[in-house]
């Protein structure tokens, strides 16, 4: 397995936000994996959620809007890298790619696509930690100021951009990602 067992002796609290623990989504084929992973970062502090694919992995993200996403590569269906090009179409959380693919070539493309940092398997417990630290570090410092639901029409219109939704004349719309960026736009 490719899971380096060393017990991390550094346990920092995640940050918790609005009273609800930092979201982290692992997206990987293998079932002992996941669940170590979930088991290990649940410890932490974090709220673990896991997908299976690719396809999996995008619906969730999209639903549970995590602050950090575990990504690999080969799975069968939607691959890794699909997965990245297409989340970034609708967000910008952190993507740390955690994968047994570790030729350079590979990790340059998963970083072109969108990928904030790259962890070949096996891996240290106490550096995977430490780098999902360092990236929910970064992206609270870059995070934009709460933005105010959007409205027009005396309310007719709404959009809320933190919850991301739109509403009509008080009904909750479903839009696609693609549908909402150009709403927005």
């Amino acid at each position: 397995m490719a899971f380096d067992h060393r017990a991390s002796h550094t346990h920092e609290q995640p940050e918790i936000k609005d009273g609800m623990a930092t979201k982290i989504l692992v997206v990987d084929d293998a079932p002992e994996l996941t669940q170590l992973l979930k088991m290990v970062l649940s410890r932490q502090g974090y709220q673990v959620e896991v997908a299976n694919d690719g396809l999996e992995g995008l619906r969730k993200a999209y639903d549970m809007q995590p602050d950090l996403i575990l990504l690999d590569i080969m799975m069968p269906g939607m691959d890794g890298l699909e997965m990245l090009a297409r989340f970034r179409e609708f967000s910008d959380v952190p993507v740390l790619m955690l994968t047994a693919v570790g030729k350079t070539p590979v990790k340059i493309e998963g970083l072109n696509k969108g990928a904030d940092d790259y962890v070949t398997k096996p891996f240290d417990v106490e550096e995977l930690n430490a780098r999902i630290r360092a990236l929910l570090r970064r992206a609270a410092l870059s995070a934009p100021e709460i933005t105010p639901i959007l409205s027009c029409d005396a309310g007719w219109l709404a959009i809320d951009p933190q919850a991301r939704q739109v509403t009509v004349g008080g009904k909750l719309i479903n839009l696609t990602p693609t549908e909402y960026k150009l709403l927005l736009y």
